[in-house]
């Protein structure tokens, strides 16, 4: 029982939501920032922590020849 309300907890927070969002497939920094209204930089930190602890692998750009930062899948 313990497990099943750390799971249904997990789901809730913002790690949870962006880790179900890209059950559905890939999506960029911007795209999962407008599906939960944060932030670019507030998603980055949140995958960044989810990317250290083996729960996501983020790929090489998507885009090309844009000015900023390189969108990362």
């Amino acid at each position: 029982m313990q497990a099943a309300v750390w799971n249904e907890s997990f789901l809730q927070s913002t790690r949870g939501r962006v880790l179900l969002l890209l059950r559905n497939g890939t999506a960029t920094v911007e795209e999962l920032a407008q599906a939960l209204e944060l932030t670019d930089n507030a998603v980055r930190v949140h995958l960044a922590a989810l990317e250290r602890d083996g729960l996501i692998v983020s790929r090489g750009p998507r885009r090309e020849g844009t000015v900023g930062k390189p969108a990362i899948v």
